[in-house]
């Protein structure tokens, strides 16, 4: 994996820098020298991937669990991914503090 395409799963992810850092447990100044890296490093990449994989799997669950409820009349599957999704993974947006 090369910085650049790390760049490009971090950005699929909906993460900044600082977010990516953390869930890979390393320091944001490490992340971003892999980022400009031509080659990231193995532990790395693995990490990535293995984050990629869970967020993938759990998005499956929550619209398996939201297919549930609705056929049983409970509820309507959209907006039941959408809230099980709002609950487990929330985007700190970043605030304009200029006014």
């Amino acid at each position: 994996m090369t910085g650049f395409e790390l760049r490009i799963w971090r950005r699929g992810m909906g993460w900044d820098q600082e977010r990516a850092a953390e869930e890979l447990g390393v320091s944001v100044r490490s992340y971003k020298r892999y980022e400009k890296s031509p080659e990231v490093a193995k532990l790395v990449e693995l990490a990535a991937f293995a984050l990629s994989s869970g967020y993938a799997r759990a998005l499956d669950a929550a619209i398996q669990r939201g297919i549930a409820d609705a056929d049983a009349g409970r509820t309507k599957p959209a907006k039941v991914v959408f809230d099980r999704l709002a609950e487990k993974y929330t985007v700190n947006e970043p605030t304009d503090n200029s006014h």
